[in-house]
């Protein structure tokens, strides 16, 4: 896109929410300019999260009943809007982990009866989706009670009450994002400006005015109509430079995660969902990496106001420190007393990612906010949108909302 002219609309941040946003406008027309602090797209939790495209089930707890609700439309809208911004339909196939068996543990917040009464109601609202596509399949039912018993998953049944089997899956990040990115630097209406760090904004007369710092410490400024704010992290504290207040309390976890080699007689194991309290999941993507995630070993950092500068080490790539080797340990070992053939589990990359949500209080609370993804989306100010993308699931979703809003 030429320099001459101004952009329609200005994009602050290049995770999965900023790329969507930027080729759904451009599609409508919008000349878009997109900047982020990092050296390219998709760098830092858009990569390094699960990649589970959330059909509402692990949100089981939300007195409201609403999360589960908007998961499953995000999660049916995911591959299908997806496809339209690449111009071709991806290779979802390629880019499916294994389903997800959902393991409820002894010690659950929510009994077994009472998650799957919950499961069943899910499965009703499917029903109103005709023709529902999910990541390149066609979906009927969304879970079943696991015909097998404990030992066919190598579970120990000291630890694990049921299983349920489920059709969710998650996605490869790093094939989603070399797919993004391909049509975000192909498309002829987006000019990409990396290594731009947004330091403040200010409204105009005929729209808004951002200024920040290069990574070579010189100043910038750009100019816009419409300003699409999708910092993540940062994206309250900016918004409060407007006067905007935050919806909600909020808060910032930094979470790692651990990819490596599973042993050879679990070739065969499924990924799983520990439920419902501060556990974890396994994610297997046959032919590249295994995902381990325990949570009382990765959670390793709580923040309600900036990032912590210490967070940086493993948000930036492999952390090689002492500590997160540790942390990697304590994860397959947490997840080992569950599934005990883990422990042969060969550790490869240890890194993380800062998680962004609104609540006060951690997840073991049963009346924590941490449960509940329902009051998220896009929130418009005039020409400022401010979009809390809340899961990766719900990005592509929340991106044409907000084409939908701009050319309104």
């Amino acid at each position: 896109m030429s320099g001459e002219r101004g952009p329609d609309v200005l994009v602050l941040g290049a995770g999965i929410q900023g790329v969507c946003a930027a080729l759904g406008l451009a599609r409508a027309g919008r000349r878009v300019r997109i900047v982020d602090a990092a050296n390219d797209c998709m760098t830092r939790a858009s990569l390094r999260n699960e990649g589970k495209v959330h059909l509402g089930l692990v949100y089981a707890n939300d007195p409201t009943g609403n999360t589960p609700t908007v998961m499953l439309e995000a999660a049916l809208r995911f591959s299908e809007l997806i496809d339209r911004w690449c111009g071709h339909p991806l290779p979802w196939p390629t880019l499916r982990s294994r389903p997800f068996s959902y393991v409820v543990r002894q010690d659950s917040m929510c009994s077994t009866d009472a998650l799957f009464d919950r499961y069943d109601k899910l499965q009703a609202e499917l029903q109103s989706f005709d023709d529902a596509d999910y990541v390149g399949t066609k979906l009927k039912r969304l879970w079943r009670p696991a015909p097998r018993g404990l030992e066919q998953y190598s579970l120990n049944p000291e630890l694990v009450a049921s299983v349920a089997d489920t059709v969710e899956v998650a996605v490869d990040t790093a094939g989603i994002r070399h797919q993004l990115r391909t049509a975000l630097h192909a498309h002829p209406l987006i000019e990409t400006r990396y290594q731009h760090t947004v330091c403040d904004a200010r409204r105009t007369l005929s729209g808004f005015v951002v200024d920040g710092t290069r990574s070579d410490g010189s100043v910038w400024r750009d100019a816009a109509p419409v300003v699409v704010n999708c910092l993540w992290e940062h994206r309250i504290a900016l918004d409060a430079q407007l006067g905007i207040d935050a919806e909600h309390p909020w808060v910032l976890r930094l979470k790692y995660r651990v990819l490596g080699e599973l042993p050879a007689e679990l070739c065969d194991v499924p990924s799983m969902t520990f439920v419902l309290g501060r556990f974890g999941d396994i994610v297997v993507h046959p032919g590249r990496p295994t995902y381990l995630s325990w949570y009382p070993s990765c959670l390793a950092g709580w923040a309600t106001g900036s990032v912590p500068a210490e967070w940086s080490a493993p948000c930036s790539g492999h952390d090689p420190r002492r500590v997160a080797a540790a942390r990697a340990r304590d994860t397959v070992a947490g997840l080992a007393e569950m599934l005990p053939r883990l422990a042969g589990f060969k550790i490869q990359t240890v890194d993380g990612g800062i998680i962004a949500a609104w609540g006060a209080t951690d997840i073991d609370d049963p009346r924590s906010a941490l449960h509940e993804r329902h009051e998220i989306g896009v929130h418009d100010h005039d020409g400022w949108f401010s979009v809390d993308t809340g899961k990766f699931t719900t990005a592509p979703l929340f991106a044409q909302q907000l084409v939908d809003l701009v050319g309104e």
